[in-house]
């Protein structure tokens, strides 16, 4: 008997507990919901929303003018709780991504892209 508590007490010091009760999201990738991919909004307050995903504790959104590719600025780095985030942006063309996160892993991330346009 103490042979069998000796080897479950190293495998719970092997293995974080985390690990062994944390959904492993690493698989999964968030649905985007708002903008539409290539909208031309004309509104200058942007709500981005996404499909929460099981498992998740936070998301990591990044607003970034013009595109990933050729960054200019960085409009946003955050992490929020909800499924959805509001920001004030200046016109001109942005591409985006959230990703969600938990204790012990992450998603993929999704990308999408829109304009903002003077009213």
């Amino acid at each position: 008997m103490n042979k069998l508590f000796y080897l479950i007490l190293i495998c719970f010091y092997l293995v974080s507990c985390d690990d062994i009760f944390v959904e492993d999201i690493s698989n999964k990738k968030t649905t985007i919901i708002a903008p539409a991919d290539n909208a031309s909004l004309t509104n200058s307050e942007i709500t981005l929303a996404w499909e929460t995903i099981e498992g998740a504790e936070s998301y990591q959104v990044i607003v970034v003018s013009s595109s990933f590719d050729s960054i200019e600025k960085f409009a946003c780095d955050s992490v929020t709780t909800n499924y959805k985030l509001k920001l004030p942006l200046d016109a001109g063309t942005y591409e985006w991504s959230v990703q969600a996160h938990n204790s012990a892993y992450s998603s993929l991330k999704s990308y999408g892209k829109f304009k903002v346009t003077a009213p």
